[in-house]
């Protein structure tokens, strides 16, 4: 996990009961049905841009959770470039979702974004108590960490058209299974609202 202007000895630059979570948004797709998932994230990736600038605009501290895909050595940057490649499948996702200079990020070694990871203890330094997540693959990965934030007690929000799976109906059962068993609320991302959130 990384952070220009953040200091994890030291207060928090600032404190909100609201995180941006975004799940493997900067991700290659390199993988066989890495196209299928590259055309759903798209427009998925222009509805995030839009909430992110809202959240920014909120106070509220956006968290990259993503993949490392087995490169334990690796970092953000080197997996931005890697996404961002003429190649890559992903890479108009990655250059609209790129991270700005006061985002956090942390690499995950598997599905879920808590999973042997540090966002646990980044959620506690900025004082989240509400998670709002969004990213790829929507059935997989953000299902997961999800189910996780359930587990840990956080209170759940869920950018319906913020997410993408390979199958749109597979992505639809997945928002049904957030909202109807782990008690997700589900709403377009243009209907978050970060300042009620953050008051609540």
């Amino acid at each position: 996990m990384a952070r220009k202007n953040a200091d994890l000895h030291g207060a928090a630059p600032h404190s909100s009961r609201v995180a941006l979570v975004l799940i493997d948004v900067i991700n290659a797709m390199r993988f066989p049905t890495g196209d299928l998932l590259a055309r759903q994230a798209l427009p998925a990736a222009r509805a995030i841009v839009a909430m992110k600038k809202r959240a920014a605009a909120a106070g509220v501290p956006v968290i990259y959770a993503n993949d490392n895909y087995g490169r334990w050595r690796s970092d953000f940057r080197a997996t931005l470039a890697h996404a961002r490649a003429p190649d890559a499948p992903g890479r108009k996702v990655a250059a609209l979702l790129a991270p700005a200079n006061e985002d956090y990020f942390v690499l995950k070694p598997k599905h879920s974004a808590f999973y042997a990871s540090s966002l646990e203890l980044l959620l506690s330094y900025v004082g989240a108590e509400c998670i709002v997540l969004a990213g790829f693959a929507g059935d997989i990965c953000v299902r997961f960490t999800a189910q996780d934030a359930f587990l840990r007690d956080y209170e759940l929000v869920v950018a319906s058209d913020g997410t993408a799976s390979e199958d749109p109906r597979s992505n639809k059962a997945a928002l049904a299974y957030m909202r109807d068993t782990l008690g997700a609320t589900i709403k377009p991302a243009k209907r978050i609202d970060f300042r009620r959130l953050s008051r609540r």
